[in-house]
């Protein structure tokens, strides 16, 4: 993935309209995270959140605090000047990060639906797992302020990125964390998901609960793969929806598991 990630690096410095989608023009792509090469099950979300990269007031993490690379870090004034012993740093920064203060507010919830199944991102599980996002751009505002024409842009850029990933993973079992995350994610795979009604996961909100589940086999970019990977998910948000408790993310779980 370095080649992806040099090119990814070096559209932040020369693609005027990214930065104005919202990109953070500081902060290094981030197209995966964790060990991509080993997983064989990765989590999907929409794109990394700033607080990968900042404190809550907006000051860049650093020192032992830092998750990821920045222009700073990194000692370049411009994405255009990254060199491989940059790229190859960043590419360290996505390898290692769940070995390295990850975001355990948000991810620790997802790891608990894939435990079920003998998954984690932290080692010593069955199953070695990642993340993936649909774009590997940490955005200001947050993606959901975006405006839907920023945020075709990105997926746009992201989709090609997302396929080199899956395909040149050993990846096996998808699993897309909530309704905005699968629909996006049907648009750009271009593959079909049935639809499941699922009533122990209706919130305290009364919002109803969906599972999701399908399989790839190609990919529109890419073509036929050597592998067919299983594709499940959930309409809520397992870190966001409002209403969700502990029985039903533990109901997730438990229903992952078994697919």
């Amino acid at each position: 993935m370095n080649a992806t990630l040099a090119d990814l690096a070096k559209r932040l410095a020369g693609d005027k309209r990214l930065t104005q989608a919202g990109a953070i023009d500081w902060a290094q792509p981030v197209p995966y995270f964790g060990d991509l090469a080993r997983a064989q099950v990765a989590t999907v979300g929409l794109n990394p959140s700033d607080k990968e990269f900042a404190e809550q007031d907006g000051t860049p993490l650093r020192d032992e605090l830092r998750r990821f690379h920045t222009l700073e870090s990194l000692g370049l004034r411009s994405w255009a000047d990254a060199g491989d012993d940059q790229i190859r740093a960043i590419a360290q920064s996505c390898d290692g990060y769940f070995g390295n203060n990850p975001y355990r507010r948000w991810f620790d919830k997802l790891d608990d639906v894939i435990s079920g199944a003998g998954a984690s991102y932290y080692g010593g599980a069955r199953f070695a797992a990642c993340h993936l996002d649909l774009v590997p751009y940490a955005t200001k505002p947050k993606w959901r302020a975006l405006t839907s024409a920023s945020q075709r842009y990105l997926l746009n850029i992201g989709a090609p990125v997302l396929e080199r990933a899956i395909a040149g993973s050993r990846i096996r079992v998808l699993v897309l964390n909530g309704r905005g995350v699968a629909d996006n994610f049907l648009d750009m795979l271009q593959c079909h998901l049935e639809t499941r009604r699922m009533p122990e996961w209706t919130l305290t909100t009364s919002r109803n609960g969906y599972a999701f589940s399908g399989a790839l086999d190609r990919l529109p970019r890419v073509g036929r793969m050597d592998r067919r990977v299983l594709v499940l998910g959930f309409n809520h948000n397992i870190q966001n929806s409002p209403g969700i408790t502990t029985k039903i993310r533990n109901s997730i779980r438990d229903w992952f598991a078994r697919e």
